[in-house]
């Protein structure tokens, strides 16, 4: 619980947003504004340690869609796409354009695995929505760019969906 009479460092486990003196703390610690700290201490609660935890989550998050995470961007957004899918719900539009993009920086980037490792994801999601042929273009497009390590696990994973969805356009 927080205590409300150390108006200092001493407890530093609760975040009060009550207390004008805790929100300018907390806004310049963890680098801030009061309205994300507030919509951030709404959606965890007021753990310190969860509320920096949800902030590094969402500060990676968005150097990844923002495509500053470097070279790993694809992965991220094919993992972000992936968690909206099994949300389900409004969240399949969101999903598919984070894979869509995840493909385009793979692209740009010239990670062929990274672009495989999406396509087979969003293949697999545009199989369970019996879009079939789309599916099978894109991972085919993909597919055929490789021209060695055709037995490792994405590499096979993705020859037997292609087969799989070229069996039933």
């Amino acid at each position: 619980m927080d205590n409300l009479t150390k108006k200092d460092q001493r407890d530093r486990s609760k975040i009060n947003m009550h207390e004008a003196y805790e929100v300018k703390y907390w806004t310049r610690e963890l680098g801030v504004s009061r309205e994300d700290l507030q919509k951030v201490v709404d959606k965890v609660g007021n753990s310190a340690a969860t509320v920096r935890k949800e902030l590094g989550f969402m500060g990676e998050r968005a150097r990844s869609e923002a495509g500053h995470a470097g070279w790993c961007t694809p992965e991220l957004l094919r993992i972000k796409g992936r968690r909206l899918l099994q949300q389900g719900g409004r969240n399949r539009d969101g999903a598919e354009a984070l894979m869509l993009r995840s493909i385009e920086t793979a692209r740009r980037q010239g990670a062929l695995s990274w672009e495989l490792r999406t396509a087979i994801s969003l293949a697999e999601h545009w199989r369970s929505e019996d879009r079939h042929s789309q599916a099978a273009d894109l991972l085919a497009l993909t597919f055929n760019g490789f021209t060695e390590g055709f037995e490792t696990a994405d590499l096979v994973r993705a020859r037997d969906l292609l087969k799989n969805l070229r069996a039933s356009a």
